[in-house]
């Protein structure tokens, strides 16, 4: 599903300095702010996908810990908002994922 860009601009630019505190798992005043700052674009994302509020809240669990296992490979990019790309593609994916298994499952059950 790609949803237009322009509805997720509001959210700040994320400072390099952040994603690399991010790299240390421990740090949990970066990542209490990367929360804040991340949750509802993730969650409004996953509503505007479909997803009900429980799934929504799922899939961003998800995305949360995907960007913590991925986030020592990511290299910020000097033209702007290229971490939001990479988080709403990762978003966007967990969220195609879990509606595949939702279907998979319906599948079964029917």
């Amino acid at each position: 599903m790609n949803l237009p860009p322009d509805e997720f601009q509001p959210s700040p630019l994320t400072r390099a300095s952040l994603l690399l505190r991010l790299r240390n798992w421990e740090d949990t005043v970066s990542w209490a702010e990367f929360y804040r700052l991340y949750f509802k674009l993730i969650h409004r994302y996953c509503r505007r996908a479909g997803l009900n509020h429980g799934e929504a809240e799922e899939v961003a669990q998800d995305v949360f810990r995907g960007v913590a296992e991925s986030i020592g490979k990511f290299t910020p990019q000097p033209r702007r908002g290229s971490f939001r790309r990479w988080l709403l593609n990762l978003t966007r994916w967990r969220s195609e994922e879990h509606t595949s298994e939702l279907q998979s499952h319906h599948d079964l059950v029917c």
